[in-house]
Formats: C-alpha cells, structure tokens, sequence
C-alpha cells in the first residue's frame, strides 16, 4: 500500500489551547490497478440504470463505501468525494451540485484494496523516530492532534493506511518527497477567545419534523470541521451526514430527527 499525502498542517487555537490540524489526501490510483467496472453516461440522458438525474446517478455495478476505488470524472476532471459528491450507497453517487444536461460523467471501479483507516505518526526528526499518536476510521481524512508539543520545536508528521495487519510503509526507503512529508515550526499565535475562533455545543437550526434533513450553524464553518452530535452520539461524516457547499448547513443521511432530538454541532468559523 502507498502512502496517503500530507497537504496541510495548521496551527488551531482550540479551547486556549494550541492544537495541531493535519489533513492528507488519499494516494492516487496507480495505473497498474485494473479496472474492473466503468459506467459512462451523459449528464441528463436516461442510460439504465440511470434516471437522467442531474445529481442522483445510479450505477450497474456496485463499489465498497469509503474504499477509495471508485474515480468519478465529469468531463474528464477528477471529482473529489465529500466536496464534489457523496456515495449515497453502494451503488449511488450523488453530486452535491448538480451537473449540467450533456455533461460526459464517468465512473471508474478499480481493483484497489479496501483499507481500514490511517494511523498518524510524528516525529522531532525526518527520518527517524516517528511514534503512532492517532488511528483515524477510513472515511475521514483529518486528524487534530491532541499530543501536547513544545513551543519552538519542528515537527514532521505522517500518516499511513493500514487494513487488518497490513500497512504501508511507516518509514520511507528513499528520499524524503515534501509531498509526503510536511513540518510546521509553531510561532507565536494571536491570543484569540475561544468564541472567536471554535464554535462548540451550538444547536442546530432547522425543522426537526421527521421530514427535514437539512440543519444550518450560525456562522460559516471552515470545511471538513464540521462534527455533528445527535442525542450525544456523534455522526459520521460522509456517512450519516455531509457538508452542504454554502458552509453553513450540512444534511444528514441515516437519521431524520424529529422534535425530541437533540442535535448540537461544533466547528471552525472561517477565517481561523
């Protein structure tokens, strides 16, 4: 198994105190992997088992949920799960846009393994020393790192996914690629009120009829920081709910919550 790859590591003021956030993407699909499935249509045209939706596309095979071996293409560019689309189900994509009516929309099942999840590393060194400090379900693909650090010292972090005992390598054999490895030197943060930056314990907006899904915040959240809590158990993301792309509301998918439930969120107000 590959890498995944670091793209950000920021420095959070979270509950006054100083949190790293690190966020990686999946390894790409290599091109020796096979496919095994491929299902193209055109956006608005019923193809079978295809509706003609804009956003809902129903697929003839079906793929394993958060395995990352499903590639969906619109116009031949690469869309990215949980900000272009969501796998509604194991054989349902929907878009969180919708496409346009003629659009060439493809979908490409790969022989890839199904992992699952990531174990995040760090380390005082590049090259050595690296302890495990997190185990991340696959699904998600950020951590914050609740290990306290000391002020002045850079750190490197790393992230590996890993199925049953298998994983990928922990320490590189070669040269350390700067797309793999990313450090963050802290530096002195502006001291900022906990209400300015993280919103915590807000309850949600919206109807809790047993019909609405969709539940707003009141500030614009900062993406992929969104944790969803119903009746204290927290929800998934990209499972039970997902992010809505004007960044102040999210919909979930398993519950539909009715005037009983308590639905709260917690997240990081853009601009932090």
């Amino acid at each position: 198994m590959s890498l995944p790859v670091i793209t950000k590591i920021s420095v959070l003021n979270l509950l006054n105190q100083r949190r790293f956030l690190i966020e990686w993407d999946l390894p790409p699909v290599t091109a020796d992997a096979p496919i095994t499935e491929r299902f193209d249509v055109v956006a608005g045209t019923v193809q079978s088992p295809y509706s003609g939706s804009l956003t809902a596309f129903d697929l003839p095979f079906t793929y394993s949920l958060n395995a990352n071996n499903l590639l969906v293409f619109n116009q031949g560019i690469l869309e990215r799960k949980l900000v272009d689309y969501v796998e509604s189900d194991n054989n349902t994509i929907t878009f969180l846009s919708p496409t346009t009516a003629g659009d060439k929309v493809s979908f490409v099942k790969m022989d890839v393994p199904i992992i699952d999840g990531f174990y995040v590393y760090r380390s005082t060194s590049p090259y050595s020393g690296f302890t495990k400090i997190a185990t991340v379900a696959r699904g998600t693909q950020q951590y914050i790192n609740q290990v306290p650090f000391t002020f002045g010292v850079t750190y490197f972090f790393k992230v590996t996914q890993f199925k049953g005992t298998d994983e990928s390598d922990i320490i590189s054999t070669g040269a350390i690629s700067d797309s793999t490895f990313k450090s963050f030197e802290e530096q002195p943060l502006p001291v900022q009120a906990l209400s300015t930056d993280f919103v915590y314990n807000e309850p949600s907006g919206g109807l809790k009829n047993g019909v609405n899904t969709i539940f707003t915040t009141s500030h614009v959240y900062r993406a992929g920081t969104l944790n969803v809590y119903v009746n204290g158990a927290k929800q998934t993301k990209g499972t039970d709910f997902i992010e809505r792309s004007d960044q102040t509301s999210y919909q979930l998918l398993t519950i539909v919550p009715i005037t009983a439930d308590d639905i709260i969120t917690e997240y990081i107000k853009v601009g932090f």
